[in-house]
């Protein structure tokens, strides 16, 4: 190739994750700059079909990944994007500067396994994880309310330095996240900056601004039902005006919660 490093750089950059790790081992240069931070450093270890549905890639690349250039790259890694099927194998490997990972595909058994569990794949990076983004999709295992604020209550407690959290299911119809009868002390972080959630009703946006969340300045919530209790309205609005400013985005039913702060 008579392109130089810095433009066949910006032309990877461009490319897929399988379009580009398809041309390693053709030539020395070239696996030089496949290599370069600013290509391997955000990883993303799946495909997207036209209808934007993921895939898993095959075993031939993942073999490649795994038992080829994850050994050359691990230690640039700062972000993994990563679905369930293919996720174990990756995360057998040590990464000592990952700091964000995005799980897709997830099921609720392996979604359990993995924060819940005793002997989870991440308990080597719960310190140094920052980001998490996790989409749980689960064709087979109806979700319900308790399931997903369990694992949402997990990720919280072994991920103690998260600033950040995307938790989503397959779809705004499925079972959301609510923290009706759950203790202040059970879901709490002094870290997070920026939350991404769908829950229940009105009550669940309210316990999420009741002081449990110190230093959050994000929050981005899709509520299915508006009902609200007064009391724990009343309770919470005095806890809002303490916090530091917020970003405070509602779908749905935005001007309802205007109109209780106004």
């Amino acid at each position: 190739m008579d392109l130089p490093d810095e433009i066949l750089l910006i032309i990877f950059k461009e490319l897929s994750t399988i379009d580009v790790y398809n041309l390693v081992d053709i030539n020395e240069r070239l696996n030089n700059i496949l290599y370069d931070h600013e290509i391997i450093s955000h990883l993303t270890l799946f495909r997207y079909s036209s209808n934007n549905h993921i895939y898993p890639f095959d075993d031939k690349l993942i073999n490649l990944f795994c038992l080829r250039i994850l050994p050359e790259i691990y230690h640039k890694i700062k972000w993994l994007n990563l679905e369930v099927l293919s996720m174990e194998r990756i995360l057998e490997r040590n990464y000592p500067n990952l700091c964000g990972i995005g799980l897709y595909n997830m099921d609720l058994n392996t979604a359990l396994h993995l924060f819940c569990g005793k002997y989870s794949l991440f308990h080597m990076f719960k310190k140094q994880i920052l980001s998490i983004i996790i989409k749980i999709d689960d064709k087979e295992t109806p979700l319900t309310e308790s399931v997903l604020t369990k694992i949402f209550s997990h990720i919280l407690l072994m991920f103690t330095n998260l600033s950040y959290l995307k938790f989503e299911t397959c779809s705004v119809y499925s079972a959301r996240i609510s923290f009706n009868g759950v203790a202040q002390q059970t879901i709490f972080s002094s870290n997070l900056l920026k939350l991404i959630i769908n829950v229940n009703t009105f009550n669940d946006c309210l316990y999420l601004l009741d002081g449990r969340f110190q230093n959050l300045n994000k929050l981005c919530i899709n509520i299915s039902d508006i009902y609200s209790n007064e009391t724990i309205i009343n309770n919470t609005v005095s806890e809002f005006f303490l916090m530091k400013q917020i970003d405070l985005i509602v779908f749905f039913f935005c001007f309802f919660f205007l109109e209780y702060i106004i």
